[in-house]
């Protein structure tokens, strides 16, 4: 990869990181990678909080009751993974 890396100056992207080990991440970011794709992560956090909205409120016909855990969930590992690649405030 460092060697890709070193032989473009186009923008790299990690197609899969979602199952990629953090300090595999970690260290591609340091060689110049430029792009994480992490849907997948996204996704599973997203069902985790349509689940629990869900379970939390049997009764309610509102889906934006349920989406609302759905949503904080997304943004809990989005944010995660921000920090953990190390890229916060950088855009």
């Amino acid at each position: 990869m460092r060697e890709l890396v070193a032989s473009t100056d186009i923008p790299l992207v990690l197609h899969g990181g979602s199952d990629t080990p953090l300090e595999q991440i970690q260290a591609a970011i340091k060689i110049g990678i430029q792009k994480i794709n992490i849907a997948t992560d996204i996704r599973t956090a997203f069902i985790a909080g349509l689940k629990q909205g869900i379970a939390e409120n049997p009764d309610a016909i509102d889906p934006r009751v349920f989406l609302r855990s759905a949503k904080q969930r997304m943004k809990e590992e989005a944010i995660r993974k921000i920090e953990a690649f190390g890229t916060r405030n950088r855009i």
